[in-house]
């Protein structure tokens, strides 16, 4: 949406030095919706592209290009996702970027690569949508062994190889509770020049979280998912306030972890965060044909989690008001 023009069918698009620095700020300050940006950076240019001599005034060791990341906005809301039912129902409601996981029930592990495959093929009528898959060979901690290592890895290059990403997410820690850059930079140098996002195994971080995102900014991590340190978001508003305020670009924080339509607002006027990450799930009720004869695991026998579409598309409008 954009500034409308009272009694005309015109509006108004911002424009001039739009950066992803000012974008959200401009915005809440003016209201308007609609920016023009060439989003441009320097390219070096090789030596094998350079002219031998110069032509015209323009300098001849560098081209200005649109780069692809000023191009990806700030402003998103993703929804975690372990059903197809479930993704179908996000992208319904008007999610931007799935998470695709496995059970959601032990916080998300690493989905199949059939589910991951299916959902996909979504992408053919919602070309908007981006699929980020989690890489997390187990519940419990985020200390991983060689062996568990060798796995996640595996799963992120045939993931990869069969061009059925946009992204990947992951957490490895140490016994000390401090950002693992061995395997964390293993991840990241394998899943390039796919991004990944740094999941909340961010709030069990003993150190400070300022000198954590630094680390992570260093490693190249492009996205940390936290609560604030906190055990929602909501409670985590003053840490996720300071974590956004200190983070450069190309890196975002996004707000996770008990985010509903009824507290959304709140956490993005109190912290100036625009890209949520939910589940957005309610309990669906099965039917008597619909239910096993014989309890399986642990999950409750009479209904399911599943992604509700009018949960989803009440969060959207908030971040994406129209």
């Amino acid at each position: 949406m954009c500034k409308k023009v009272e009694g005309t069918p015109l509006s108004i698009m911002s424009n001039s030095s739009i950066t992803p620095d000012n974008i959200l700020d401009i915005k809440l300050k003016i209201g308007i919706d609609e920016f023009h940006a060439t989003a441009r950076k320097k390219r070096q240019i090789t030596e094998n592209e350079r002219n031998r001599f110069r032509m015209g005034t323009a300098e001849e060791d560098y081209v200005m290009v649109t780069d692809i990341n000023m191009e990806a906005s700030r402003m998103g809301l993703e929804i975690c996702v372990d059903t197809f039912e479930s993704a179908r129902n996000a992208i319904l409601g008007g999610a931007t970027r799935l998470e695709l996981c496995s059970a959601l029930s032990e916080g998300g592990l690493t989905p199949s690569v059939g589910f991951v495959a299916r959902v996909r093929k979504l992408y053919t009528v919602y070309n908007y949508i981006q699929f980020y898959v989690m890489l997390r060979v187990r519940s419990g901690n985020f200390i991983y062994s060689r062996e568990e290592m060798d796995i996640m890895l595996y799963d992120l290059k045939t993931i990869k190889d069969l061009k059925l990403a946009d992204g990947f997410v992951f957490g490895a820690l140490t016994k000390d509770r401090e950002i693992d850059t061995l395997y964390c930079t293993e991840i990241i140098l394998a899943a390039k020049p796919l991004p990944v996002t740094f999941h909340r195994a961010f709030d069990e971080i003993r150190q400070d979280p300022l000198e954590t995102i630094q680390l992570l900014m260093s490693l190249g991590i492009r996205r940390i998912l936290s609560s604030g340190r906190e055990d929602t978001a909501e409670k985590g508003v003053n840490v996720l306030k300071m974590m956004h305020e200190h983070v450069k670009y190309p890196m975002s924080i996004m707000a996770g972890c008990g985010i509903t339509p009824d507290n959304i607002s709140y956490i993005k006027l109190k912290t100036g965060i625009n890209e949520f990450h939910a589940s957005a799930r309610k309990k669906r009720q099965l039917t008597e044909n619909e239910r096993n004869r014989f309890r399986m695991g642990t999950a409750e026998e009479d209904s399911v989690m599943v992604t509700d579409v009018n949960t989803v598309r009440k969060m959207h409008k908030i971040i994406f008001p129209s």
